[in-house]
């Protein structure tokens, strides 16, 4: 069965604009993301949707540049553009990735993959368990096809799921994946410029650690004040 991963992505972002093609490390934060989701043991091909904007050309470029698939469609309509990025993979079941987990685990994305079969949705970042930002959510193509025929109000087109959980939960199945251990107070997510800071400084911390001996297990992300 074959299964794809949809990174939606745009640079004209409230919280913090651009921020899909910061230098992290010396890359791009997308391509950082698109290295770690290729390390996914359940996934078979990526696809990165974007806008028709101009603003959003680059970002094609860098996705060209990483030999993954990539989608264009309009700014207001995310439903769409993953319904469109969907078409483009030979995939059965599809995940869903956000910008905002560029350090994502790939560990993590498996875990919902697992409940093919058992469920039409499976998350892993909707209940306390997961650090924030490891957050992945697998669901079969045809779950994303209902909610784009019946899911015609202006927020199920502007917000991906909420047609699922907001309008018609009843008409599908959902499986809420959660870890061993509660760990949702550690923030790996990237959504504003001290997030950005905060990761940074911690991949420094890390490298200063390895100089000086000590393993990268011993640092850990700072707990969110959330």
């Amino acid at each position: 069965m074959n299964r794809g991963a949809i990174v939606q992505t745009r640079m004209t972002l409230t919280k913090l604009p651009g921020k899909v093609l910061m230098d992290l490390e010396g890359t791009p934060m997308l391509v950082q993301q698109m290295w770690r989701l290729k390390r996914s043991a359940s996934l078979d091909e990526i696809v990165g949707p974007t806008t028709t904007n101009h603003t959003d050309e680059p970002v094609v470029a860098v996705i060209k540049s990483e030999d993954v698939g990539w989608f264009l469609g309009g700014e207001d309509n995310v439903l769409w553009r993953y319904v469109g990025a969907a078409r483009e993979t030979d995939s059965i079941v599809v995940v869903r990735n956000t910008l905002d987990c560029p350090r994502i685990d790939p560990r993590s994305v498996d875990e919902p993959v697992k409940h093919d079969g058992k469920c039409d949705y499976g998350a892993n970042g909707l209940q306390r368990s997961y650090p924030r930002g490891l957050d992945a959510k697998a669901f079969f193509i045809d779950v994303l096809a209902r909610m784009n025929r019946f899911g015609r109000s202006a927020a199920a087109c502007e917000h991906m799921t909420h047609f699922l959980f907001d309008e018609r939960r009843d008409l599908f199945v959902v499986r809420l994946v959660k870890d061993t251990e509660d760990n949702w107070d550690l923030r790996r997510t990237i959504d504003t410029a001290d997030d950005f800071t905060m990761v940074c400084r911690f991949n420094a911390d890390l490298r200063l650690g390895d100089h000086v001996g000590r393993t990268a297990t011993s640092s850990r992300m700072p707990r969110s004040r959330a």
